[in-house]
This record gives C-alpha cells, sequence and structure tokens, in this order.
C-alpha cells in the first residue's frame, strides 16, 4: 500500500496522537479492487477495519453477474476519469470523447482470432476472400477479442462484416472490465446482418471487447474487416437494446440492399434518384401475385415510419 510507506515516512515523528492517514483511508474505494487484491494486500495492511473489508467483499460477490444500468446520469464526471455504474457496482474508466480508441495508436491489440493483424489497420476498402480481414470459425470456443489501453467508457462500435457477396452474420458483443466478468452488450443471434454495423448501447466500461459470430449464411466462419470504438456525444434513441434512428436506413450508403425484386439496376429502389426514370429503368418491380420487394436492412432496427 504506497500511501501507507508515505505516511510511515512523513509523520513518523509526528504526535501519536495525530492520525492524518484515517482521512486518506477514508477515502479508498474497496469496491474498485479485485478480490485478489482485497485479501492477499488489503487485508494484512492493517489500515482497514474489518467490517469494511468485509463490506467490500460481500458487495463486489453480489455484482459479480453485472448488468448494464442505462441511466446516463450514472456517469459522475471528472476531468478525463470518469466512474460508470454497473448495477450498482463502480467501475472508472477513461473518457476520450468522439475518438476511435481502438486503433493501433491507442495500443489496442486483437487478442483473439486468425489474421488478427487486419482488424486495426484502418483499411475498410482494399479486402477479398483471401485478405483484409479477421476471422474466427463458428463454434462455442472461437472469437475475436479486442484489448484495450485500459479501462475506457464506451457507448459506441462500428464493425464493418465482410460483404463482397450477398450473405449475412449472426453475432453478439460482450465486454469485460476485468476479463473475469463479461456483460453481453449487443444480441443480434436472432438477425441477418450485414456490411457496416454501428452499434449503440449505455456507457459501460470496458478493457476488452469481444465479438462472437453465430451464424454465416455461406460457411461456418466469421468475417470482420474492421472495428472502431467510441464513446459519442451526439444522442441517440434505443428502443430495449435496438438502436432507434431518426433518418433514413434505407440507402446504399447505409449499408441497405434490395435482396429482392426485379430492376435493370440493383438497388435502383434506394439509390436516392427519384427524378430519372422512365418505363425501361429506374424503378424496381415484381409480378403481381407472385414474390414481392424486399430490401434488407445492414443491422435491426426500430422503425416507425416510411
Amino acid at each position: 500500500m504506497h500511501f501507507k510507506k508515505w505516511h510511515e515516512y512523513h509523520y513518523q515523528e509526528q504526535d501519536e496522537n495525530r492520525k492524518p492517514l484515517d482521512d486518506i483511508v477514508s477515502k479508498v474505494r474497496l469496491t474498485l479492487m479485485s478480490m485478489n487484491e482485497l485479501l492477499k494486500i488489503v487485508r494484512y495492511s492493517n489500515l482497514f477495519d474489518l467490517n469494511r473489508l468485509m463490506d467490500a467483499i460481500d458487495s463486489i460477490n453480489d455484482e459479480t453477474r453485472t448488468s448494464i444500468n442505462s441511466n446516463d446520469d450514472n456517469i459522475n464526471q471528472s476531468e478525463n476519469n470518469k466512474d460508470v455504474f454497473i448495477r450498482g457496482k463502480c467501475y472508472r474508466g477513461r473518457l476520450r470523447l468522439d475518438e476511435n480508441i481502438a486503433t493501433k495508436a491507442h495500443h489496442a491489440q486483437v487478442i483473439e482470432g486468425e489474421m488478427k493483424h487486419a482488424l486495426l489497420d484502418g483499411d475498410v476498402t482494399n479486402y477479398d476472400l483471401d485478405r483484409g480481414f479477421t476471422r474466427h470459425p463458428i463454434d462455442d470456443l472461437h472469437n475475436i477479442c479486442v484489448k484495450l489501453d485500459g479501462p475506457s467508457i464506451i457507448n459506441h462500435i462500428k464493425l464493418l462484416l465482410w460483404d463482397k457477396d450477398t450473405r449475412a452474420y449472426s453475432y453478439y458483443v460482450e465486454v469485460s472490465a476485468d476479463d473475469i466478468t463479461w456483460t453481453r452488450i449487443i444480441d443480434y443471434r436472432a438477425y441477418l446482418c450485414r456490411s457496416w454495423q454501428k452499434l449503440y448501447f449505455a456507457p459501460v466500461v470496458a478493457t476488452s471487447i469481444r465479438i462472437a459470430g453465430t451464424h454465416n449464411t455461406v460457411n461456418k466462419v466469421f468475417h470482420l474487416v474492421s472495428m472502431e470504438v467510441y464513446y459519442i456525444q451526439k444522442p441517440f434513441a434505443l428502443v430495449g437494446d435496438i438502436y432507434a434512428p431518426v433518418h433514413n436506413v434505407a440507402t446504399i450508403e447505409a449499408s441497405a440492399v434490395v435482396s429482392e425484386g426485379v430492376s435493370r439496376v440493383r438497388n435502383a429502389l434506394i439509390n436516392g434518384d427519384y427524378l430519372s426514370y422512365d418505363w425501361d429503368s429506374g424503378y424496381t418491380c415484381h409480378q403481381l401475385g407472385s414474390g414481392g420487394i424486399v430490401i434488407q436492412l445492414c443491422q435491426p432496427h426500430v422503425v416507425s415510419s416510411m
């Protein structure tokens, strides 16, 4: 305990009745420490009342299985470091506004997955069947895991799924502040997703982020081209855990595709051109009584208008 050594050095010749160390000890948040630190270091320091130590251990045990509290008011602001409360348990993390922290410049690393070098290189254009992505076999054991440079507060992740054909993926995302307890922040196992994924969630402290693919419509491998991690200041709306956009998401720019329907030009329905059309081009159609027109969005959204 560094402050115990500091106290012994500076106050060993002071009046015995003077106990400035008590004020310092009262500021120590034991619930932020690991169980190993509490039992192996704090316990034998003789600085803390045994009841206080037991209360901290009891609190940690109660919150072993954590879930995210979506109340943004739980963020306690203090310079660049913040406290985020996750179901009563407080984690401290660094806050960097509107900045991608999943980069090599920020010392982020891919620690799980095959072809690790591709995921964080910033290249979102040069990829094909053989290169430019990180992958893992779809099973119950493998995933792609990114280690950040330290505990960080995040609320937004961007993923680029391999999209050079019509395939779609299902997956989930989990985060951990201690690499022991993992919290699932995104669960798209029941959805077919493609191309760019813009994921929004309540603020959470993460040291590690893992993405586990659960389905690929073509084969048994999950392919991830790019990953970006942020804390964004721009407000967003969630209905349950699903993003509710306020803008048009049925566009080529939003990675939507027309998966069913007849047209001379693929995606003519969603290319934004509603002036240049005639009997031959500029529209999408289907035969009455047979089939239909289907637009596949890039990910699940809660929508209320068209």
